[in-house]
């Protein structure tokens, strides 16, 4: 069996029997305030056949009630449940959620001074797919004039530029987000830039950054948007990265399962009622390095295209992180080779200082040993010391000889012997 089409959905505005052409088939105007179509006006009869005609978005608000005729490409600006009913009604009952606080006050301008309204990317919250939503508009409304010179009624053409309006100022933010992440040069500078860069986007109304230290069990929240001080109340501060943990923010478990989660808020926050969890992943070391945490605009539909773009966002950052994981690798080595040069540098100068004292002792204390004169009890005793000084001597070359070849300047010297005249 066909699963039953959401409203709005490309199934329904291809469903014949929800088309202007059958709507209007089945449409009685005796029982809409325009009265039967035979008793019409001349100019409204020619207006209705013009905008049946079109290919563009039109509709006609006619007479002081401003009743509704629209045509099939109108019918995506009005949404597919309205259009259903919409036909024949007053635009009061079309349009009850921006009537007060623009409409009624445009149509009546066009109606009363017969001067004609013209906005370009005007932002409105319209209820047509059964939720407020943000869309854009470029729209005019324009007096229909009477043979009387009296105004009847108002031409609507509408363009919805919605989703390239959308689709340009979130490809804005990405753009931003990329040039300030190619700066950074440690993973929290990483999580500072996203969500500083993030904050001001209608997309994502706040963003955090859960981030994991090397070798801990738990997650710290290091950066957040600001602006937003009730958020702090309900967010925790630092999370198990091992065990999956539930509650309103699970982001634990995104941690511990490296799975994005999609979490509905159980008291909104407007104008979010949803938020989604990230996980971003070190290819170094293959487990989840940060969460990061994205607030869903309510007025915008969560759809395949706003996913895309939150995991876009999520696969950038992790670039990012991995960068800079190279570039610490790579500050490391650096110091690491540094202390190692030092180091050596030491072994060779600390061997040289000791080398030559020595010399200096174990020289005269030969002299002194091959003196015939010398007391035999006096001999044993400078014969330990010398030994003991020939002991030490030899632990000094080794040094030395230990830091020639880390410093690569050891050279082998090689000799032909007879093994078996050696044995």
């Amino acid at each position: 069996m066909d699963q039953e089409a959401t409203p709005g959905s490309p199934r329904d505005m291809a469903d014949e029997s929800l088309k202007v052409p059958a709507l209007l088939a089945r449409q009685d105007w005796n029982d809409t305030l325009l009265g039967c179509k035979s008793a019409w006006p001349q100019e409204l009869c020619t207006m209705f056949d013009v905008c049946m005609s079109t290919p563009y978005a039109q509709c006609i608000y006619w007479g002081s009630d401003f009743v509704t005729i629209f045509n099939e490409s109108w019918r995506s600006v009005i949404g597919i449940q309205k259009s259903a009913w919409a036909m024949g009604k007053p635009a009061q009952m079309v349009w009850p959620e921006i009537w007060s606080t623009s409409l009624s006050a445009q149509l009546h301008q066009v109606h009363d001074s017969g001067k004609t309204v013209y906005n370009v990317n005007q932002p409105i919250r319209l209820n047509r797919h059964g939720y407020e939503e943000e869309a854009i508009f470029d729209y005019s409304f324009s007096p229909i004039y009477l043979r009387n010179g009296s105004i009847g009624g108002v031409w609507n053409t509408t363009t919805e530029k919605t989703n390239t309006w959308v689709n340009t100022r979130r490809l804005k933010t990405l753009s931003n987000l990329i040039v300030n992440l190619s700066t950074v040069t440690t993973t929290l500078e990483a999580c500072i830039a996203v969500t500083s860069t993030l904050q001001g986007s209608p997309d994502v109304c706040f963003s955090m950054m859960y981030l994991r230290s090397e070798g801990e069990m738990t997650a710290d929240l290091v950066s957040q948007s600001q602006g937003q001080s009730s958020w702090t109340d309900i967010l925790p501060q630092n999370v198990d990265t091992v065990a999956s943990i539930a509650g309103t923010f699970p982001i634990g478990e995104v941690f511990a399962t490296g799975v994005a989660e999609e979490i509905a808020l159980d008291d909104p926050i407007e104008p979010v009622e949803r938020v989604m969890a990230l996980p971003i992943t070190s290819t170094y070391q293959g487990t989840v390095s940060a969460v990061l945490v994205m607030a869903v605009n309510k007025y915008r539909p969560f759809d395949h295209d706003y996913r895309n773009w939150f995991e876009l966002i999520a696969s950038h950052v992790t670039a990012a992180f991995n960068r800079t994981k190279a570039k610490e690798d790579e500050r490391k080595f650096k110091m690491f080779s540094e202390m190692d040069k030092a180091k050596t540098t030491f072994f060779g100068n600390v061997s040289h200082e000791f080398r030559t004292p020595l010399n200096l002792m174990l020289g005269p204390l030969e002299l002194v040993m091959a003196d015939p004169k010398l007391p035999e009890q006096h001999q044993e005793t400078l014969r330990m010391v010398y030994r003991n000084g020939q002991r030490l001597l030899k632990l000094v070359n080794s040094l030395l000889d230990f830091s020639r070849i880390e410093a690569d300047r050891f050279s082998l010297s090689f000799s032909f012997f007879w093994a078996i005249s050696s044995v």
